[in-house]
């Protein structure tokens, strides 16, 4: 089993078409540390997806740091305001 499936999942929210990848924590449920939730599962939405949403929401939104390739999964840190 892959960490992160490879067909997206598609939500509407508003009128923005919102796309997230189911990822399965795997052997991290057995971590001592916090390896981001107890279920088996979260969904990770795409950059453009958390982007548009707060954009939609009025928020201007600069990113900063963008680790496409991070070996824990893509990573990014963004500043939003108003």
């Amino acid at each position: 089993m892959e960490k992160f499936d490879s067909e997206p999942r598609i939500q509407q929210v508003g009128t923005r078409e919102v796309v997230a990848y189911k990822q399965n924590y795997l052997d991290a449920l057995q971590w001592k540390g916090f390896c981001g939730g107890s279920a088996p599962t979260s969904y990770w939405l795409t950059k453009e997806s958390i982007v548009g949403i707060l954009s939609d929401l009025g928020f201007k939104v600069v990113i900063g740091q963008d680790a496409k390739d991070h070996y824990h999964g893509p990573a990014m840190t963004l500043y939003a305001s108003r």
